[in-house]
């Protein structure tokens, strides 16, 4: 299998869903010249879930 772009493989922890919209549009200006590998552990606080 023959890939046009190379892999990025991009791992990230997040707290709060602002961290993850944040990140998205980075995300995607990365796609632009990568085939992107994106992997979110996202750890919500009582903070957010009491909003």
């Amino acid at each position: 299998m023959k890939r046009d772009k190379p892999v990025l493989k991009v791992e990230a922890e997040m707290q709060n869903i602002e961290q993850v919209k944040e990140l998205l549009p980075q995300i995607a200006t990365l796609q632009k010249k990568y085939d992107v590998d994106l992997t979110i552990n996202y750890f919500a606080s009582t903070l957010d879930t009491m909003s």
